[in-house]
């Protein structure tokens, strides 16, 4: 996504793919399932009239900037792993070895 600025997200697992500014909003009151803001990764945003200000912290204001590109770099790797190109391969190996240890027989309990 060269061209792109920032993005702003209701509810996605790609956001953070953009390694640009993430805003999240979240005017609803309610948890998220995936903590972007709340790890530091995003800049949350909870209040309608913080939306525009938000926009701006995240594309002008380079402290914030700074903060949101380590904290998303981190975010990242504890929640995808590390971006080496091997998640497909970490993917299958671990669905080999969820069906190996299902098909293991279960010890007689009688």
């Amino acid at each position: 996504m060269p061209s792109v600025h920032y993005t702003v997200l209701y509810h996605s697992s790609g956001s953070n793919d953009a390694y640009k500014p993430v805003i999240t909003i979240n005017l609803s009151g309610k948890s998220v399932t995936v903590p972007y803001a709340e790890e530091g990764s995003a800049l949350g945003v909870y209040k309608y009239e913080d939306i525009e200000p938000g926009i701006l912290k995240a594309l002008y204001d380079e402290e914030t900037r700074g903060k949101l590109k380590v904290a998303r770099n981190k975010f990242v790797r504890e929640w995808a792993g590390e971006p080496d190109g091997q998640a497909s391969q970490r993917i299958v190996n671990l669905m080999k070895e969820m069906i190996a240890a299902s098909t293991k027989p279960v010890p007689n309990q009688g």
